[in-house]
């Protein structure tokens, strides 16, 4: 599975916490693809060997769907991935990395891979 980000997502905010010492990451995003309504997907990902693409990490992908219209939703996803990543950068006793997007598209796409940890390609 994967993260797909099309000319009308609007991205809101992801988070990626590293898992050391070496161990995997976590991370979550929380987006929208109109005229759907706002979605969370985070995953856990537990290093096997160093590939970026085509690795044999160990990944577990999660996804939460709420139905369009339902009030205030992007808000309380966002503040139960801030609670969930907290949570884990302490246990990790770690960093957590955020980033706020609020943009679309191209757009998003452009914030996103500007982070030293996200890895990105183009899907046919």
């Amino acid at each position: 599975m994967s993260i797909e980000i099309h000319e009308t997502t609007h991205v809101y905010k992801m988070w990626h916490v590293e898992l050391l010492p070496n161990v995997g990451n976590m991370m979550a995003i929380v987006l929208r693809d109109p005229p759907g309504g706002w979605r969370a997907i985070y995953r856990f990902r537990w290093y096997k060997d160093d590939k970026v693409f085509n690795s044999n990490d160990k990944r577990s992908w999660y996804n939460i769907h709420a139905q369009p219209g339902e009030s205030d939703t992007r808000n309380k996803l966002t503040e139960a991935f801030e609670l969930m990543m907290v949570l884990h950068a302490k246990h990790w006793r770690t960093n957590i990395h955020r980033v706020h997007i609020d943009a679309v598209g191209k757009d998003a796409l452009a914030i996103l891979m500007k982070q030293p940890w996200m890895h990105g390609r183009k899907m046919d």
